[in-house]
């Protein structure tokens, strides 16, 4: 997995997956906690460091509104991993 996380690269189509790949179990506690994903689908704007800017659609509020914001690449998964 993290292999994958190295060849994000702009342009890449990602969800948020907070827990950063946790396990099941962990994952409702994490859940619990309050840790739920900002949003299905983003697209990767920029990469610094371990940080990628991605711009999505916010889908933790009632009205979902287009962002653009900083996220862990920890904190990120590819749509597809296919590649």
């Amino acid at each position: 997995m993290k292999k994958i996380k190295e060849r994000m690269r702009a342009g890449d189509l990602v969800k948020h997956d907070p827990t950063g790949g946790a396990q099941a179990s962990l994952k409702d506690i994490f859940e619990d906690w309050g840790w739920m994903p900002d949003f299905c689908h983003g697209i990767i704007l920029e990469i610094k460091g371990d940080h990628a800017l991605v711009h999505c659609l916010d889908n933790n509020t009632t009205v979902p509104y287009l962002k653009t914001d900083w996220y862990e690449i920890s904190h990120l998964r590819h749509i597809d991993e296919t590649r």
